[in-house]
């Protein structure tokens, strides 16, 4: 499968509002897990307070999920369909 280079390398991407990386970075200091798999991510300060937020008003509720996540339940669904 092809995969884009900001897919394999998310530090090097520079997205609008931060892309979550797996080590910590100048502006990625808050540590958040991924709900599906439980690895470890780290994101900027509003991100983290966002998700914190989120989870504050639900304790259930972990919205985060990490890019591989992402992919693998996308790909589930399709099979599925």
């Amino acid at each position: 499968m092809t995969r884009l280079r900001e897919t394999l390398n998310p530090e090097e991407t520079h997205y609008a509002f931060g892309a979550p990386t797996r080590t910590k970075t100048a502006e990625n200091q808050h540590p958040l897990p991924c709900w599906a798999c439980g690895e470890t991510y780290y994101v900027d300060e509003r991100t983290h307070r966002e998700f914190m937020h989120a989870v504050e008003y639900d304790v259930s509720d972990n919205p985060f999920l990490c890019e591989r996540c992402i992919e693998e339940q996308a790909e589930d669904e399709h099979s599925r369909a």
